[in-house]
Protein backbone atom coordinates (compact mmCIF):
# COMPACT_ATOMS: atom_id res chain seq x y z
CA UNK A 1 0.00 0.00 0.00
CA UNK A 2 1.33 3.33 -0.81
CA UNK A 3 -0.16 6.85 -0.54
CA UNK A 4 -0.65 9.21 -3.51
CA UNK A 5 -1.24 13.43 -3.15
CA UNK A 6 -3.40 13.09 -6.64
CA UNK A 7 -4.86 10.61 -8.99
CA UNK A 8 -2.47 12.00 -12.64
CA UNK A 9 -0.96 8.98 -13.52
CA UNK A 10 0.14 8.17 -17.84
CA UNK A 11 1.84 4.76 -16.76
CA UNK A 12 2.20 4.28 -20.87
CA UNK A 13 3.18 0.90 -21.05
CA UNK A 14 4.01 0.39 -17.04
CA UNK A 15 2.35 -0.38 -14.15
CA UNK A 16 1.94 1.83 -11.20
CA UNK A 17 4.65 -0.94 -9.12
CA UNK A 18 7.49 -3.06 -9.08
CA UNK A 19 6.14 -6.57 -8.97
CA UNK A 20 2.96 -5.56 -10.97
CA UNK A 21 2.78 -6.33 -14.69
CA UNK A 22 1.71 -4.16 -17.47
CA UNK A 23 -1.37 -5.42 -18.17
CA UNK A 24 -3.86 -6.58 -16.70
CA UNK A 25 -3.47 -5.24 -13.43
CA UNK A 26 -6.10 -2.70 -11.18
CA UNK A 27 -5.78 0.07 -8.51
CA UNK A 28 -8.21 1.67 -5.66
CA UNK A 29 -7.70 4.84 -4.05
CA UNK A 30 -9.38 6.36 -1.07
CA UNK A 31 -9.64 9.48 0.35
CA UNK A 32 -11.40 11.75 2.65
CA UNK A 33 -10.94 15.35 1.13
CA UNK A 34 -12.45 18.73 2.35
CA UNK A 35 -14.65 20.61 0.39
CA UNK A 36 -16.15 23.94 0.13
CA UNK A 37 -20.25 24.27 -0.54
CA UNK A 38 -20.42 24.39 -3.98
CA UNK A 39 -20.83 22.72 -7.15
CA UNK A 40 -17.86 20.47 -8.69
CA UNK A 41 -17.07 19.75 -11.97
CA UNK A 42 -14.92 16.33 -11.62
CA UNK A 43 -12.21 15.18 -14.81
CA UNK A 44 -11.66 11.99 -15.26
CA UNK A 45 -9.61 10.53 -17.76
CA UNK A 46 -8.78 6.89 -18.19
CA UNK A 47 -7.50 4.40 -20.23
CA UNK A 48 -9.08 1.58 -19.50
CA UNK A 49 -11.83 1.39 -16.83
CA UNK A 50 -12.98 3.91 -14.00
CA UNK A 51 -15.54 4.04 -11.40
CA UNK A 52 -15.85 6.97 -9.20
CA UNK A 53 -17.95 6.90 -5.62
CA UNK A 54 -18.16 10.64 -3.67
CA UNK A 55 -19.56 9.64 -0.34
CA UNK A 56 -20.75 6.20 -0.96
CA UNK A 57 -22.59 6.98 -4.82
CA UNK A 58 -22.04 5.69 -7.82
CA UNK A 59 -20.91 9.18 -10.14
CA UNK A 60 -19.20 7.53 -13.09
CA UNK A 61 -18.92 4.10 -14.04
CA UNK A 62 -16.83 3.20 -17.25
CA UNK A 63 -15.66 -0.04 -16.53
CA UNK A 64 -14.48 -1.10 -19.80
CA UNK A 65 -11.85 -1.26 -22.18
CA UNK A 66 -11.72 1.78 -23.68
CA UNK A 67 -8.95 4.11 -25.45
CA UNK A 68 -7.57 6.88 -23.40
CA UNK A 69 -10.89 9.38 -23.23
CA UNK A 70 -11.79 11.77 -20.43
CA UNK A 71 -15.05 12.23 -19.30
CA UNK A 72 -16.92 15.23 -16.87
CA UNK A 73 -19.48 14.90 -14.40
CA UNK A 74 -20.72 17.70 -11.86
CA UNK A 75 -21.94 17.09 -8.01
CA UNK A 76 -23.21 19.59 -5.54
CA UNK A 77 -21.43 19.07 -2.55
CA UNK A 78 -21.96 20.64 1.12
CA UNK A 79 -18.75 21.91 3.32
CA UNK A 80 -16.96 19.57 5.42
CA UNK A 81 -15.36 16.57 4.81
CA UNK A 82 -16.44 14.01 1.89
CA UNK A 83 -15.02 10.16 0.84
CA UNK A 84 -13.64 9.77 -2.39
CA UNK A 85 -13.29 6.28 -4.06
CA UNK A 86 -11.51 5.34 -7.52
CA UNK A 87 -11.38 2.23 -8.88
CA UNK A 88 -8.69 1.52 -12.32
CA UNK A 89 -8.02 -1.08 -14.36
CA UNK A 90 -5.92 -1.43 -17.23
CA UNK A 91 -6.59 -4.15 -19.45
CA UNK A 92 -3.94 -3.89 -22.06
CA UNK A 93 -1.57 -1.43 -24.12
CA UNK A 94 -1.36 2.07 -22.52
CA UNK A 95 -2.51 2.92 -18.83
CA UNK A 96 -3.67 5.90 -17.75
CA UNK A 97 -5.69 6.92 -14.47
CA UNK A 98 -6.34 10.83 -13.85
CA UNK A 99 -9.06 12.54 -11.42
CA UNK A 100 -9.22 15.88 -10.52
CA UNK A 101 -12.21 18.55 -9.57
CA UNK A 102 -12.58 22.32 -9.48
CA UNK A 103 -15.65 24.39 -8.15
CA UNK A 104 -17.60 25.97 -10.62
CA UNK A 105 -20.62 27.42 -8.52
CA UNK A 106 -22.73 27.42 -5.81
CA UNK A 107 -24.39 24.55 -4.82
Amino acid sequence: MREDAAIGFDWQDGSPASGLPADAFSVRWTSTATFEEGRYNFYAAMDDGMRVWVDETLLLDRWYVQAASPHDFYVSLGAGQHYIRVEYYDQTDRATAKLSWTVVGEA
